[in-house]
């Protein structure tokens, strides 16, 4: 427990050292656009990772393995967005609705969860992306919808976003090649390892990046976003880990289940918030408010929990 957690601050150290650095870059005026850091990042780094990752563990061995995750993240899913309607359901305005709304569903998955799962459980890293899934494609279908400031509906053109097409060929490489036992040559390899290895560091400088737009005076201004910041960070992971935990206990549940609900229970809000608000020409004022607050509150209770996850 006591390496996790040390693992898990050294880590997270890394990553809030180029938070920092984006948030001082935009502050200072350094760069005043990261919309090409953006792009990169999600048309190269990220979908790079994703195949990764799936080119070489979605082995054969590992297909019946896999899946039940994708069950339970699915699962997860479902009871998340029922459990946080009723909360956010209040809220009149639309934006801010779903702000919340999503903010209690979707964490920061793919800038925070990727790197530290990685480092801190690369044993669980596989499983956590199978149970992710479901997450992703709800992410670049609803969630896209969701944040627009006009009702639209719902577009399957996110399911051939570049992640989810590097899920559907790394799946399939890494099953293909591992029945075949044959590897992609050592120089495509270390192309893909090359531009996977800049997703985590460019992640975190676009996140600060975008966390210093919103004014400090206006981040600590919203007593509510407090609240959804304790649901997200501390009550989420206890209740429904417990939950997890005790199907665990009375059903046999798989563990390694029980870590990854955990773990992905336990990560800051995602900043999708602003992301897809300000690219719609929507307010993105509260969804900087969730993602400021949640990241850095997550310092002290991310290590805490990720440590809790390693002894189950």
């Amino acid at each position: 427990m006591v390496n996790v957690l040390l693992l898990t601050l050294q880590q997270f150290a890394v990553l809030l050292f180029f938070l920092a650095v984006g948030y001082i870059l935009n502050r200072t005026r350094v760069i005043e656009n990261v919309k090409p850091l953006s792009a990169a990042l999600m048309w190269v780094f990220i979908p790079a990772v994703v195949f990764n990752v799936f080119y070489r563990n979605f082995t054969v061995s590992n297909f019946t393995v896999a899946m039940p995750y994708a069950l339970a993240g699915l699962i997860l899913m479902a009871v998340l967005l029922a459990v946080s309607y009723p909360i956010v359901r209040r809220f009149k305005d639309r934006i801010t609705r779903n702000t919340y709304w999503y903010s209690l569903v979707i964490t920061n998955m793919s800038y925070v969860g990727f790197p530290l799962v990685s480092n801190v459980f690369p044993e669980l890293y596989i499983f956590f992306m199978v149970f992710i899934t479901a997450f992703q494609v709800y992410i670049f279908t609803v969630g896209v919808a969701m944040l627009k400031p006009e009702r639209e509906k719902v577009s399957l053109k996110g399911l051939f976003s570049p992640i989810m097409i590097a899920l559907a060929v790394g799946m399939a490489c890494g099953l293909i090649f591992d029945a075949a036992s044959i590897k992609l040559p050592s120089t495509v390899e270390n192309i893909i390892d090359s531009a996977a290895a800049c997703m985590s560091p460019v992640a975190m400088l676009i996140t600060g990046f975008t966390l210093a737009k919103l004014p400090l005076g206006k981040v600590f201004t919203n007593a509510g976003v407090y609240v959804f910041t304790a649901l997200r960070l501390i009550v989420f992971p206890v209740v429904f880990g417990g939950i997890f935990y005790l199907l665990h206990l009375w059903f046999g549940l798989p563990i390694g289940i029980v870590k990854v609900a955990v773990i992905y229970l336990a990560l800051p809000m995602g900043i999708n918030t602003v992301v897809f608000a300000e690219a719609n020409g929507a307010d993105g004022t509260v969804g900087a408010q969730c993602a400021f607050i949640s990241h850095a509150a997550c310092v002290l209770t991310l290590p805490l929990i990720f440590a809790l996850a390693s002894i189950l």
